[in-house]
């Protein structure tokens, strides 16, 4: 690992810039800033209220969830309600394709 790639992985300004980038990514709309310190500041899924965790497999994983239509950040959640919600955002996505077919249709 070079010292760039140590500086974003252990500081907390690298920490923020690689995390917000990767949100970037995601097409994450809103101040993304201000969502980083939410995240930071959030201890609890704000749907279920579990204890969260930074880790890469638990199902109390910290996520960041934004609506996956609009982009725009909802809540910081563990992985698990997330996982429920991309249900819900595919249904939708899938309910909105039917509807513009329909009206097309016509």
């Amino acid at each position: 690992m070079n010292r760039h790639q140590k500086w974003r992985k252990n500081t907390y300004n690298g920490k923020r810039i690689t995390t917000i980038s990767n949100w970037k990514t995601k097409k994450v709309k809103g101040d993304l800033y201000e969502i980083y310190e939410t995240w930071l500041n959030t201890s609890h899924c704000e749907v279920c209220n579990v204890e969260l965790i930074q880790d890469n497999k638990s199902s109390n994983r910290k996520i960041m969830d934004h609506d996956h239509l609009s982009g725009y950040f909802r809540n910081i959640i563990c992985n698990r309600c997330n996982s429920h919600r991309q249900k819900v955002d595919n249904r939708r996505y899938l309910l909105n394709l039917e509807l513009h077919r329909y009206h097309h249709l016509k």
